[in-house]
């Protein structure tokens, strides 16, 4: 059964970070600067479709490394907690999990293959990270893409047979030239680096692009059905143009790109309902501010008004969900100094 993201995360980090009340007599330990390089965080957690498994990243600092660089990692535990297990080493990141449907295997992000410094970004010796996979019961991963650009995010479809990407679009020749002459001359604003939406075919590891056009898109997110894909765009990278966000959709066979409203302001965090016949979404009427609170809005993708869900609220709302049987939708809102579930 499926459960809202955002309620794993918080019961399962505030499991792994809880920690037992200091017995009376203990000796007191004052935190130094050095101890907090020692904690390890976790996050991403992602709990099986079959419920018996989360995994979930954990970032760890090599104390005697000169740089103190930290690896993160991905690792699996039962919900209850016991059997936690490592799955991946080595000197390379690896991020963002997702279980296919079976529960039998993962994919994952990694830069393996590429030199990567010590703040964990990959160098430009290589191509950035990839999508990799990794069975649940053993052996080593291994490379599904092998893009340009890397891939920045990725969304694994519900029937397992296919994976969204977003990718960055290649340097030219002429960029890549002055990359080799160190001409780093750069007239502001006037240039920018385009993402766009991929399709890959797990199956026979073909690839096949679904957008174009001088937008960026982010987001993407998979229907039911597993034939559409909802995601986001906006104008370009500056810092003013992120209140000017749309959401669209396109379907598989066509790749026709259809946006879901018409809108001034900000659209964003598109969510399919379990059934597909709608797609929640948040939105802000008024364009050029962050200083309105969003909407929550649902809208037929095929056609007609979306409908205000909350017309005036009092919080500002993110990270939508569905609950399983379509009638509810849960998002979580800032409330003085933290974060609650609505």
């Amino acid at each position: 059964m499926r459960r809202p993201s955002f309620m794993i995360l918080a019961v399962f980090v505030g499991g792994l970070l809880a920690s037992p009340p200091r017995q009376e007599g203990q000796p007191v330990k004052h935190l130094s600067a050095e101890d907090t390089l020692r904690i390890n965080d976790v996050g991403s957690p992602q709990l099986s479709p079959d419920g018996r498994w989360v995994v979930y990243t954990q970032s760890s600092r090599d104390m005697d490394d000169a740089d103190l660089r930290s690896v993160n990692h991905i690792w699996r535990v039962r919900p209850d907690g016991s059997e936690r297990r490592q799955l991946t080493y080595g000197d390379r990141d690896c991020y963002s999990p997702q279980w296919f449907p079976d529960s039998r295997r993962i994919a994952f992000l990694t830069v393996r293959g590429a030199k990567q410094d010590s703040g964990g970004d990959s160098e430009d010796s290589g191509p950035g990270q990839q999508i990799h996979y990794l069975w649940m019961d053993g052996g080593e991963a291994w490379k599904a893409t092998d893009h340009v650009e890397g891939v920045r995010t990725f969304s694994v479809s519900a029937d397992g047979k296919k994976i969204a990407f977003i990718a960055q679009d290649p340097l030219s020749e002429e960029e890549k030239e002055k990359q080799k002459k160190r001409d780093d001359a750069e007239v502001v604003d006037q240039k920018f680096r385009w993402s766009h939406l991929w399709v890959l075919d797990v199956e026979s590891n073909e690839t096949r692009r679904l957008t174009e056009g001088e937008f960026i898109v982010s987001d993407p997110q998979w229907s039911p059905d597993s034939t559409r894909i909802a995601y986001v765009t906006r104008p370009n990278d500056k810092l003013n143009e992120s209140w000017r966000t749309d959401v669209w959709w396109t379907a598989l066979v066509d790749g026709q790109p259809r946006k879901l409203q018409e809108n001034p302001g900000n659209d964003s965090n598109p969510r399919w309902s379990p059934l597909g016949s709608t797609i929640a979404f948040l939105s802000e009427p008024t364009a050029g501010t962050s200083t309105w609170h969003q909407r929550i809005l649902i809208a037929d993708p095929e056609g007609g008004a979306a409908t205000v869900l909350l017309e005036d609220p009092r919080y500002d709302p993110g990270a939508l969900d569905w609950a399983p049987d379509g009638k509810s939708l849960y998002f979580s809102a800032g409330k003085k100094t933290s974060i609650n579930l609505f």
